[in-house]
């Protein structure tokens, strides 16, 4: 691929960005609005090409900013029919648990409504069928419905591989919560799996206030820090040697923590960047985050809305392009705590404004807190994931890890507490 070729990819991928952009921001409050500005931009784009002699050109990338227009607008105007009513789907992800509730998507013949009910009303589970009366309501182009009346009807529609991964998943947490005092222990699984199920409620708070509710919110931020953190340890070696060793952890990390959007997508950048590497051009970086983001965007345009999709797209541009800056900043420490700290700082920056906005509060506290705690992150991860894998093999050596995960998880939630009062 010669740098024309690459070239034209970026431009490509930046026209159905802009599009799709465009059309997401503008397209319900201001349609007559997005069009014009759509015309006063292909205007000056066409303009700009034609003194350059490139008409075709011009035209040929024009295309693609109409057709990221229009795919999302087209996906953001499916309509879902709103209003008290009663309709029948299946739980298409496991139930995410809160301080008094739990909240599960539905999947319908009309699409994905978000049900939230009593947290003890119910044990629901991945695949299971119900038929839920209530009052749907659209809100920024989310429908959901809160505490309906649920009736679960015999059988179950969810995917074999999908059921196997959430049964994994659910027994990984309990072996967590066994092992691990509280709120360590949920702490823990939002970590590791993104299950953002923590109950105590002044921890809840301190998140909130410190900026770091993130942490352990979203699944596609953890996974994004994972691959990454993979292809980081993989890259003293030969690059086509990690080849298989990257796809096995990556495989097996995404069957313990659910096959979800959040996490296919954390999956599918991580792994473009990881061909990129193998091609053995840096640039080759830019084009596969761009590219990505383009398919990710195209298959599932209601993705820009999406939280966990802004984190790991974010946490990824962030290792890409800050991690040799933190690296080099660095100079002084031991590579084996040089690597992940530098790891985990270009990600926490690069996802501290767009946390703080969706999380918490804007100020000076979140980036103290993050720069703070930031650095606990992967070691974290790795502590967790080896406590419950070990604690399903030889309780006593599960519980070994987790004696010295606690270390961590004990300074992760005094610092937090600490800086709270502030």
């Amino acid at each position: 691929m010669n740098l024309k070729s690459i070239a034209a990819v970026d431009w490509i991928c930046a026209f159905y960005l802009i599009g799709a952009l465009l059309s997401f921001f503008f397209l319900h409050a201001f349609p007559g609005w997005l069009f014009l500005l759509t015309l006063v931009i292909l205007g000056a784009l066409s303009y700009k090409f034609r003194k350059n002699r490139q008409p075709l050109s011009a035209i040929f990338f024009t295309f693609f900013l109409f057709l990221g227009l229009f795919r999302t607008a087209e996906s953001f105007t499916t309509k879902f029919p709103t209003g008290t009513m009663t309709l029948r789907g299946y739980v298409s992800e496991s139930p995410v648990f809160s301080l008094k509730s739990q909240k599960f998507p539905l999947k319908t013949v009309y699409g994905t409504a978000f049900v939230m009910t009593d947290k003890y009303s119910f044990p629901f589970s991945y695949g299971d069928v119900l038929e839920v009366s209530g009052n749907f309501l659209k809100r920024k182009n989310i429908v959901e419905v809160g505490f309906p009346k649920i009736l679960k009807l015999p059988g179950n529609q969810g995917n074999f591989l999908f059921a196997a991964a959430y049964n994994l998943r659910n027994n990984f947490t309990s072996l967590l919560t066994r092992i691990l005092p509280s709120p360590e222990n949920s702490l823990a699984s939002g970590l590791l799996l993104g299950t953002g199920g923590i109950t105590d409620k002044n921890f809840i708070e301190n998140l909130r206030i410190t900026g770091t509710s993130h942490i352990v919110s979203v699944s596609g931020f953890n996974v994004s820090i994972v691959i990454i953190g993979v292809l980081t340890l993989l890259s003293f070696g030969s690059t086509k040697l990690s080849l298989l060793p990257l796809l096995f952890i990556v495989f097996l990390f995404d069957l313990l923590v659910g096959f979800t959007p959040p996490v296919l997508r954390a999956t599918f950048m991580g792994l473009m960047l990881f061909f990129a590497k193998f091609v053995g051009r840096q640039r080759n970086t830019t084009d596969a985050l761009l590219f990505s983001a383009v398919v990710i965007i195209f298959l599932d345009p209601q993705s820009l809305g999406s939280i966990s999709f802004q984190l790991s797209f974010l946490a990824t541009a962030g290792i890409v392009y800050l991690y040799p800056l933190f690296y080099s900043l660095l100079n002084g420490i031991h590579d084996f705590f040089r690597e992940p700290l530098a790891l985990t700082l270009s990600a926490q920056v690069a996802v501290l404004p767009i946390s703080i906005y969706n999380f918490g509060t804007l100020s000076l506290i979140s980036p103290l807190a993050n720069l703070l705690v930031g650095w606990t992150i992967t070691p974290l991860m790795a502590l967790t994931f080896l406590t419950g894998f070990f604690g399903g093999i030889f309780y006593p050596l599960g519980q070994l890890f987790g004696a010295l995960s606690l270390v961590l998880f004990t300074y992760f939630v005094k610092i937090i507490e600490l800086l709270a009062k502030i």
